[in-house]
């Protein structure tokens, strides 16, 4: 796949979601930070795109807004999840200062979204992973899914005491999410 915006100069990050025949392509514009907003393009044959500009601008508190991906709401058909983080405090390059936290927001259509409120903001849990640490406490991108009832997730974190940096939690609704120690990996 190949892609390029005519209505922001750079993107960062990208996710997909495919429904009913329509990928739908969100990317994060970031003319002047990590992130501004996310951006939509779709298309019905994953070559010829539509760029609908950017559709979800991050909050006026936030520094920036990061990545995330999309899924199905758990109870409501035809509703879907996004999750995706925003910088809150201060932030410079190798900061010691601020806190991504992941957040959500829901849609009937892919390209219209409302922000949860803060009840439903994902911030690192401090028995397993940094907290407050500025870059060293990274909290973002769930990738997840769903086994007998519930979602499982696992995201760029940064925990106290293993590598690399993968969060692991739990979801029973999908936008409330509880935070589990870190996998451990094996290298081979």
């Amino acid at each position: 796949m190949f892609y390029k915006p005519q209505q922001i100069e750079r993107l960062w990050d990208t996710w997909m979601y495919h429904h009913d025949g329509v990928f739908y392509l969100y990317h994060l514009a970031t003319d002047c930070s990590p992130g501004e907003g996310i951006c939509l393009a779709t298309s019905s044959d994953g070559v010829h795109w539509q760029e609908r500009g950017v559709i979800f601008p991050k909050s006026d508190e936030a520094a920036w807004l990061g990545t995330g991906s999309v899924w199905p709401h758990p109870t409501q058909a035809g509703r879907f999840v996004m999750n995706f983080s925003e910088w809150l405090g201060p932030f410079t390059y190798g900061g010691s200062e601020g806190q991504q936290i992941i957040r959500f927001a829901v849609s009937d259509d892919l390209v219209h979204w409302t922000r949860l409120g803060e009840e439903f903001d994902f911030a690192p849990d401090a028995r397993w992973y940094r907290k407050d640490e500025g870059e060293r406490s990274r909290w973002d991108c769930i990738y997840s899914f769903a086994e007998n009832g519930r979602r499982y997730g696992y995201w760029t974190a940064n925990p106290k005491e293993s590598h690399p940096g993968v969060g692991f939690g739990i979801s029973d609704d999908g936008l409330r999410w509880q935070a589990h120690p870190p996998p451990s990996i094996e290298w081979i």
